[in-house]
């Protein structure tokens, strides 16, 4: 603690939510999500997800277009060569991929929700008729 830097913007955070004033559960709830977002494990999980594998194949295919890479290939890939071994297995690494799950499954349900809403709110608005003229008398 004697020997920590100042302008750590980390330490600085951590230590301001365990001041009074910042010791509230939400500050300390959003501080560990923040935490537990950005650890290593968590980015890793997000790395060897779907969506960014088909995104690096297509990334691929405008480098060589000739290439033909699988999913499977390019997470072995990844697992293997690319990530470190403590970033893929153990127990964090399971709990980082567990918490990918809850948020994606999260993050359907509210978009899920706004668009049952958004629907709701537009079955609800009076239809208006068009009113069309077929003569000159009816303008007059």
């Amino acid at each position: 603690m004697l020997q920590a830097n100042p302008k750590n913007v980390q330490l600085m955070q951590c230590l301001g939510n365990l001041s009074r004033e910042g010791f509230t559960q939400s500050s300390m709830t959003a501080f560990f999500q923040e935490r537990q977002a950005t650890s290593k494990f968590s980015i890793a999980a997000i790395l060897q997800s779907t969506p960014l594998l088909q995104s690096l194949k297509r990334e691929l295919k405008r480098i060589s277009p000739s290439i033909k890479v699988d999913d499977d290939f390019l997470k072995s890939v990844l697992q293997n060569e690319v990530l470190k071994r403590e970033v893929v297995d153990g127990e964090d690494a399971k709990q980082a991929l567990n918490f990918l799950k809850r948020s994606n499954k999260a993050a359907i349900k509210a978009k899920t929700k706004i668009q049952s809403t958004q629907k709701a709110s537009l079955s609800e608005q009076p239809t208006v008729e068009p009113f069309i003229i077929e003569t000159a008398e009816d303008i007059l």
